[in-house]
């Protein structure tokens, strides 16, 4: 595993507090993998304090169609 380098710029400026408040320290290298619940639920406590709205990733086609069929027989 090669250690990775990026340079993120944003404004206005304090994204870097959300991103320490989301953060967990690690004591090395740590293989990527899937948020735990409790990832997430830090996550959106930070994102909530810094104003931040995070958006799910978009449905797959078979469950956008599923929930389009579903909203529709709800609604008459």
């Amino acid at each position: 595993m090669s250690p990775a380098r990026y340079l993120v710029i944003c404004t206005p400026a304090g994204f870097d507090r959300f991103v320490d408040a989301c953060a967990d320290a690690q004591p090395g290298p740590v293989e990527a993998g899937l948020p735990t619940e409790a990832d997430t639920t830090r996550m959106r406590a930070a994102a909530t304090q810094f104003g931040i709205t995070l958006i799910p990733p978009p449905l797959s086609t078979a469950s956008a169609t599923a929930a389009a069929i579903t909203q529709r027989q709800s609604h008459g």
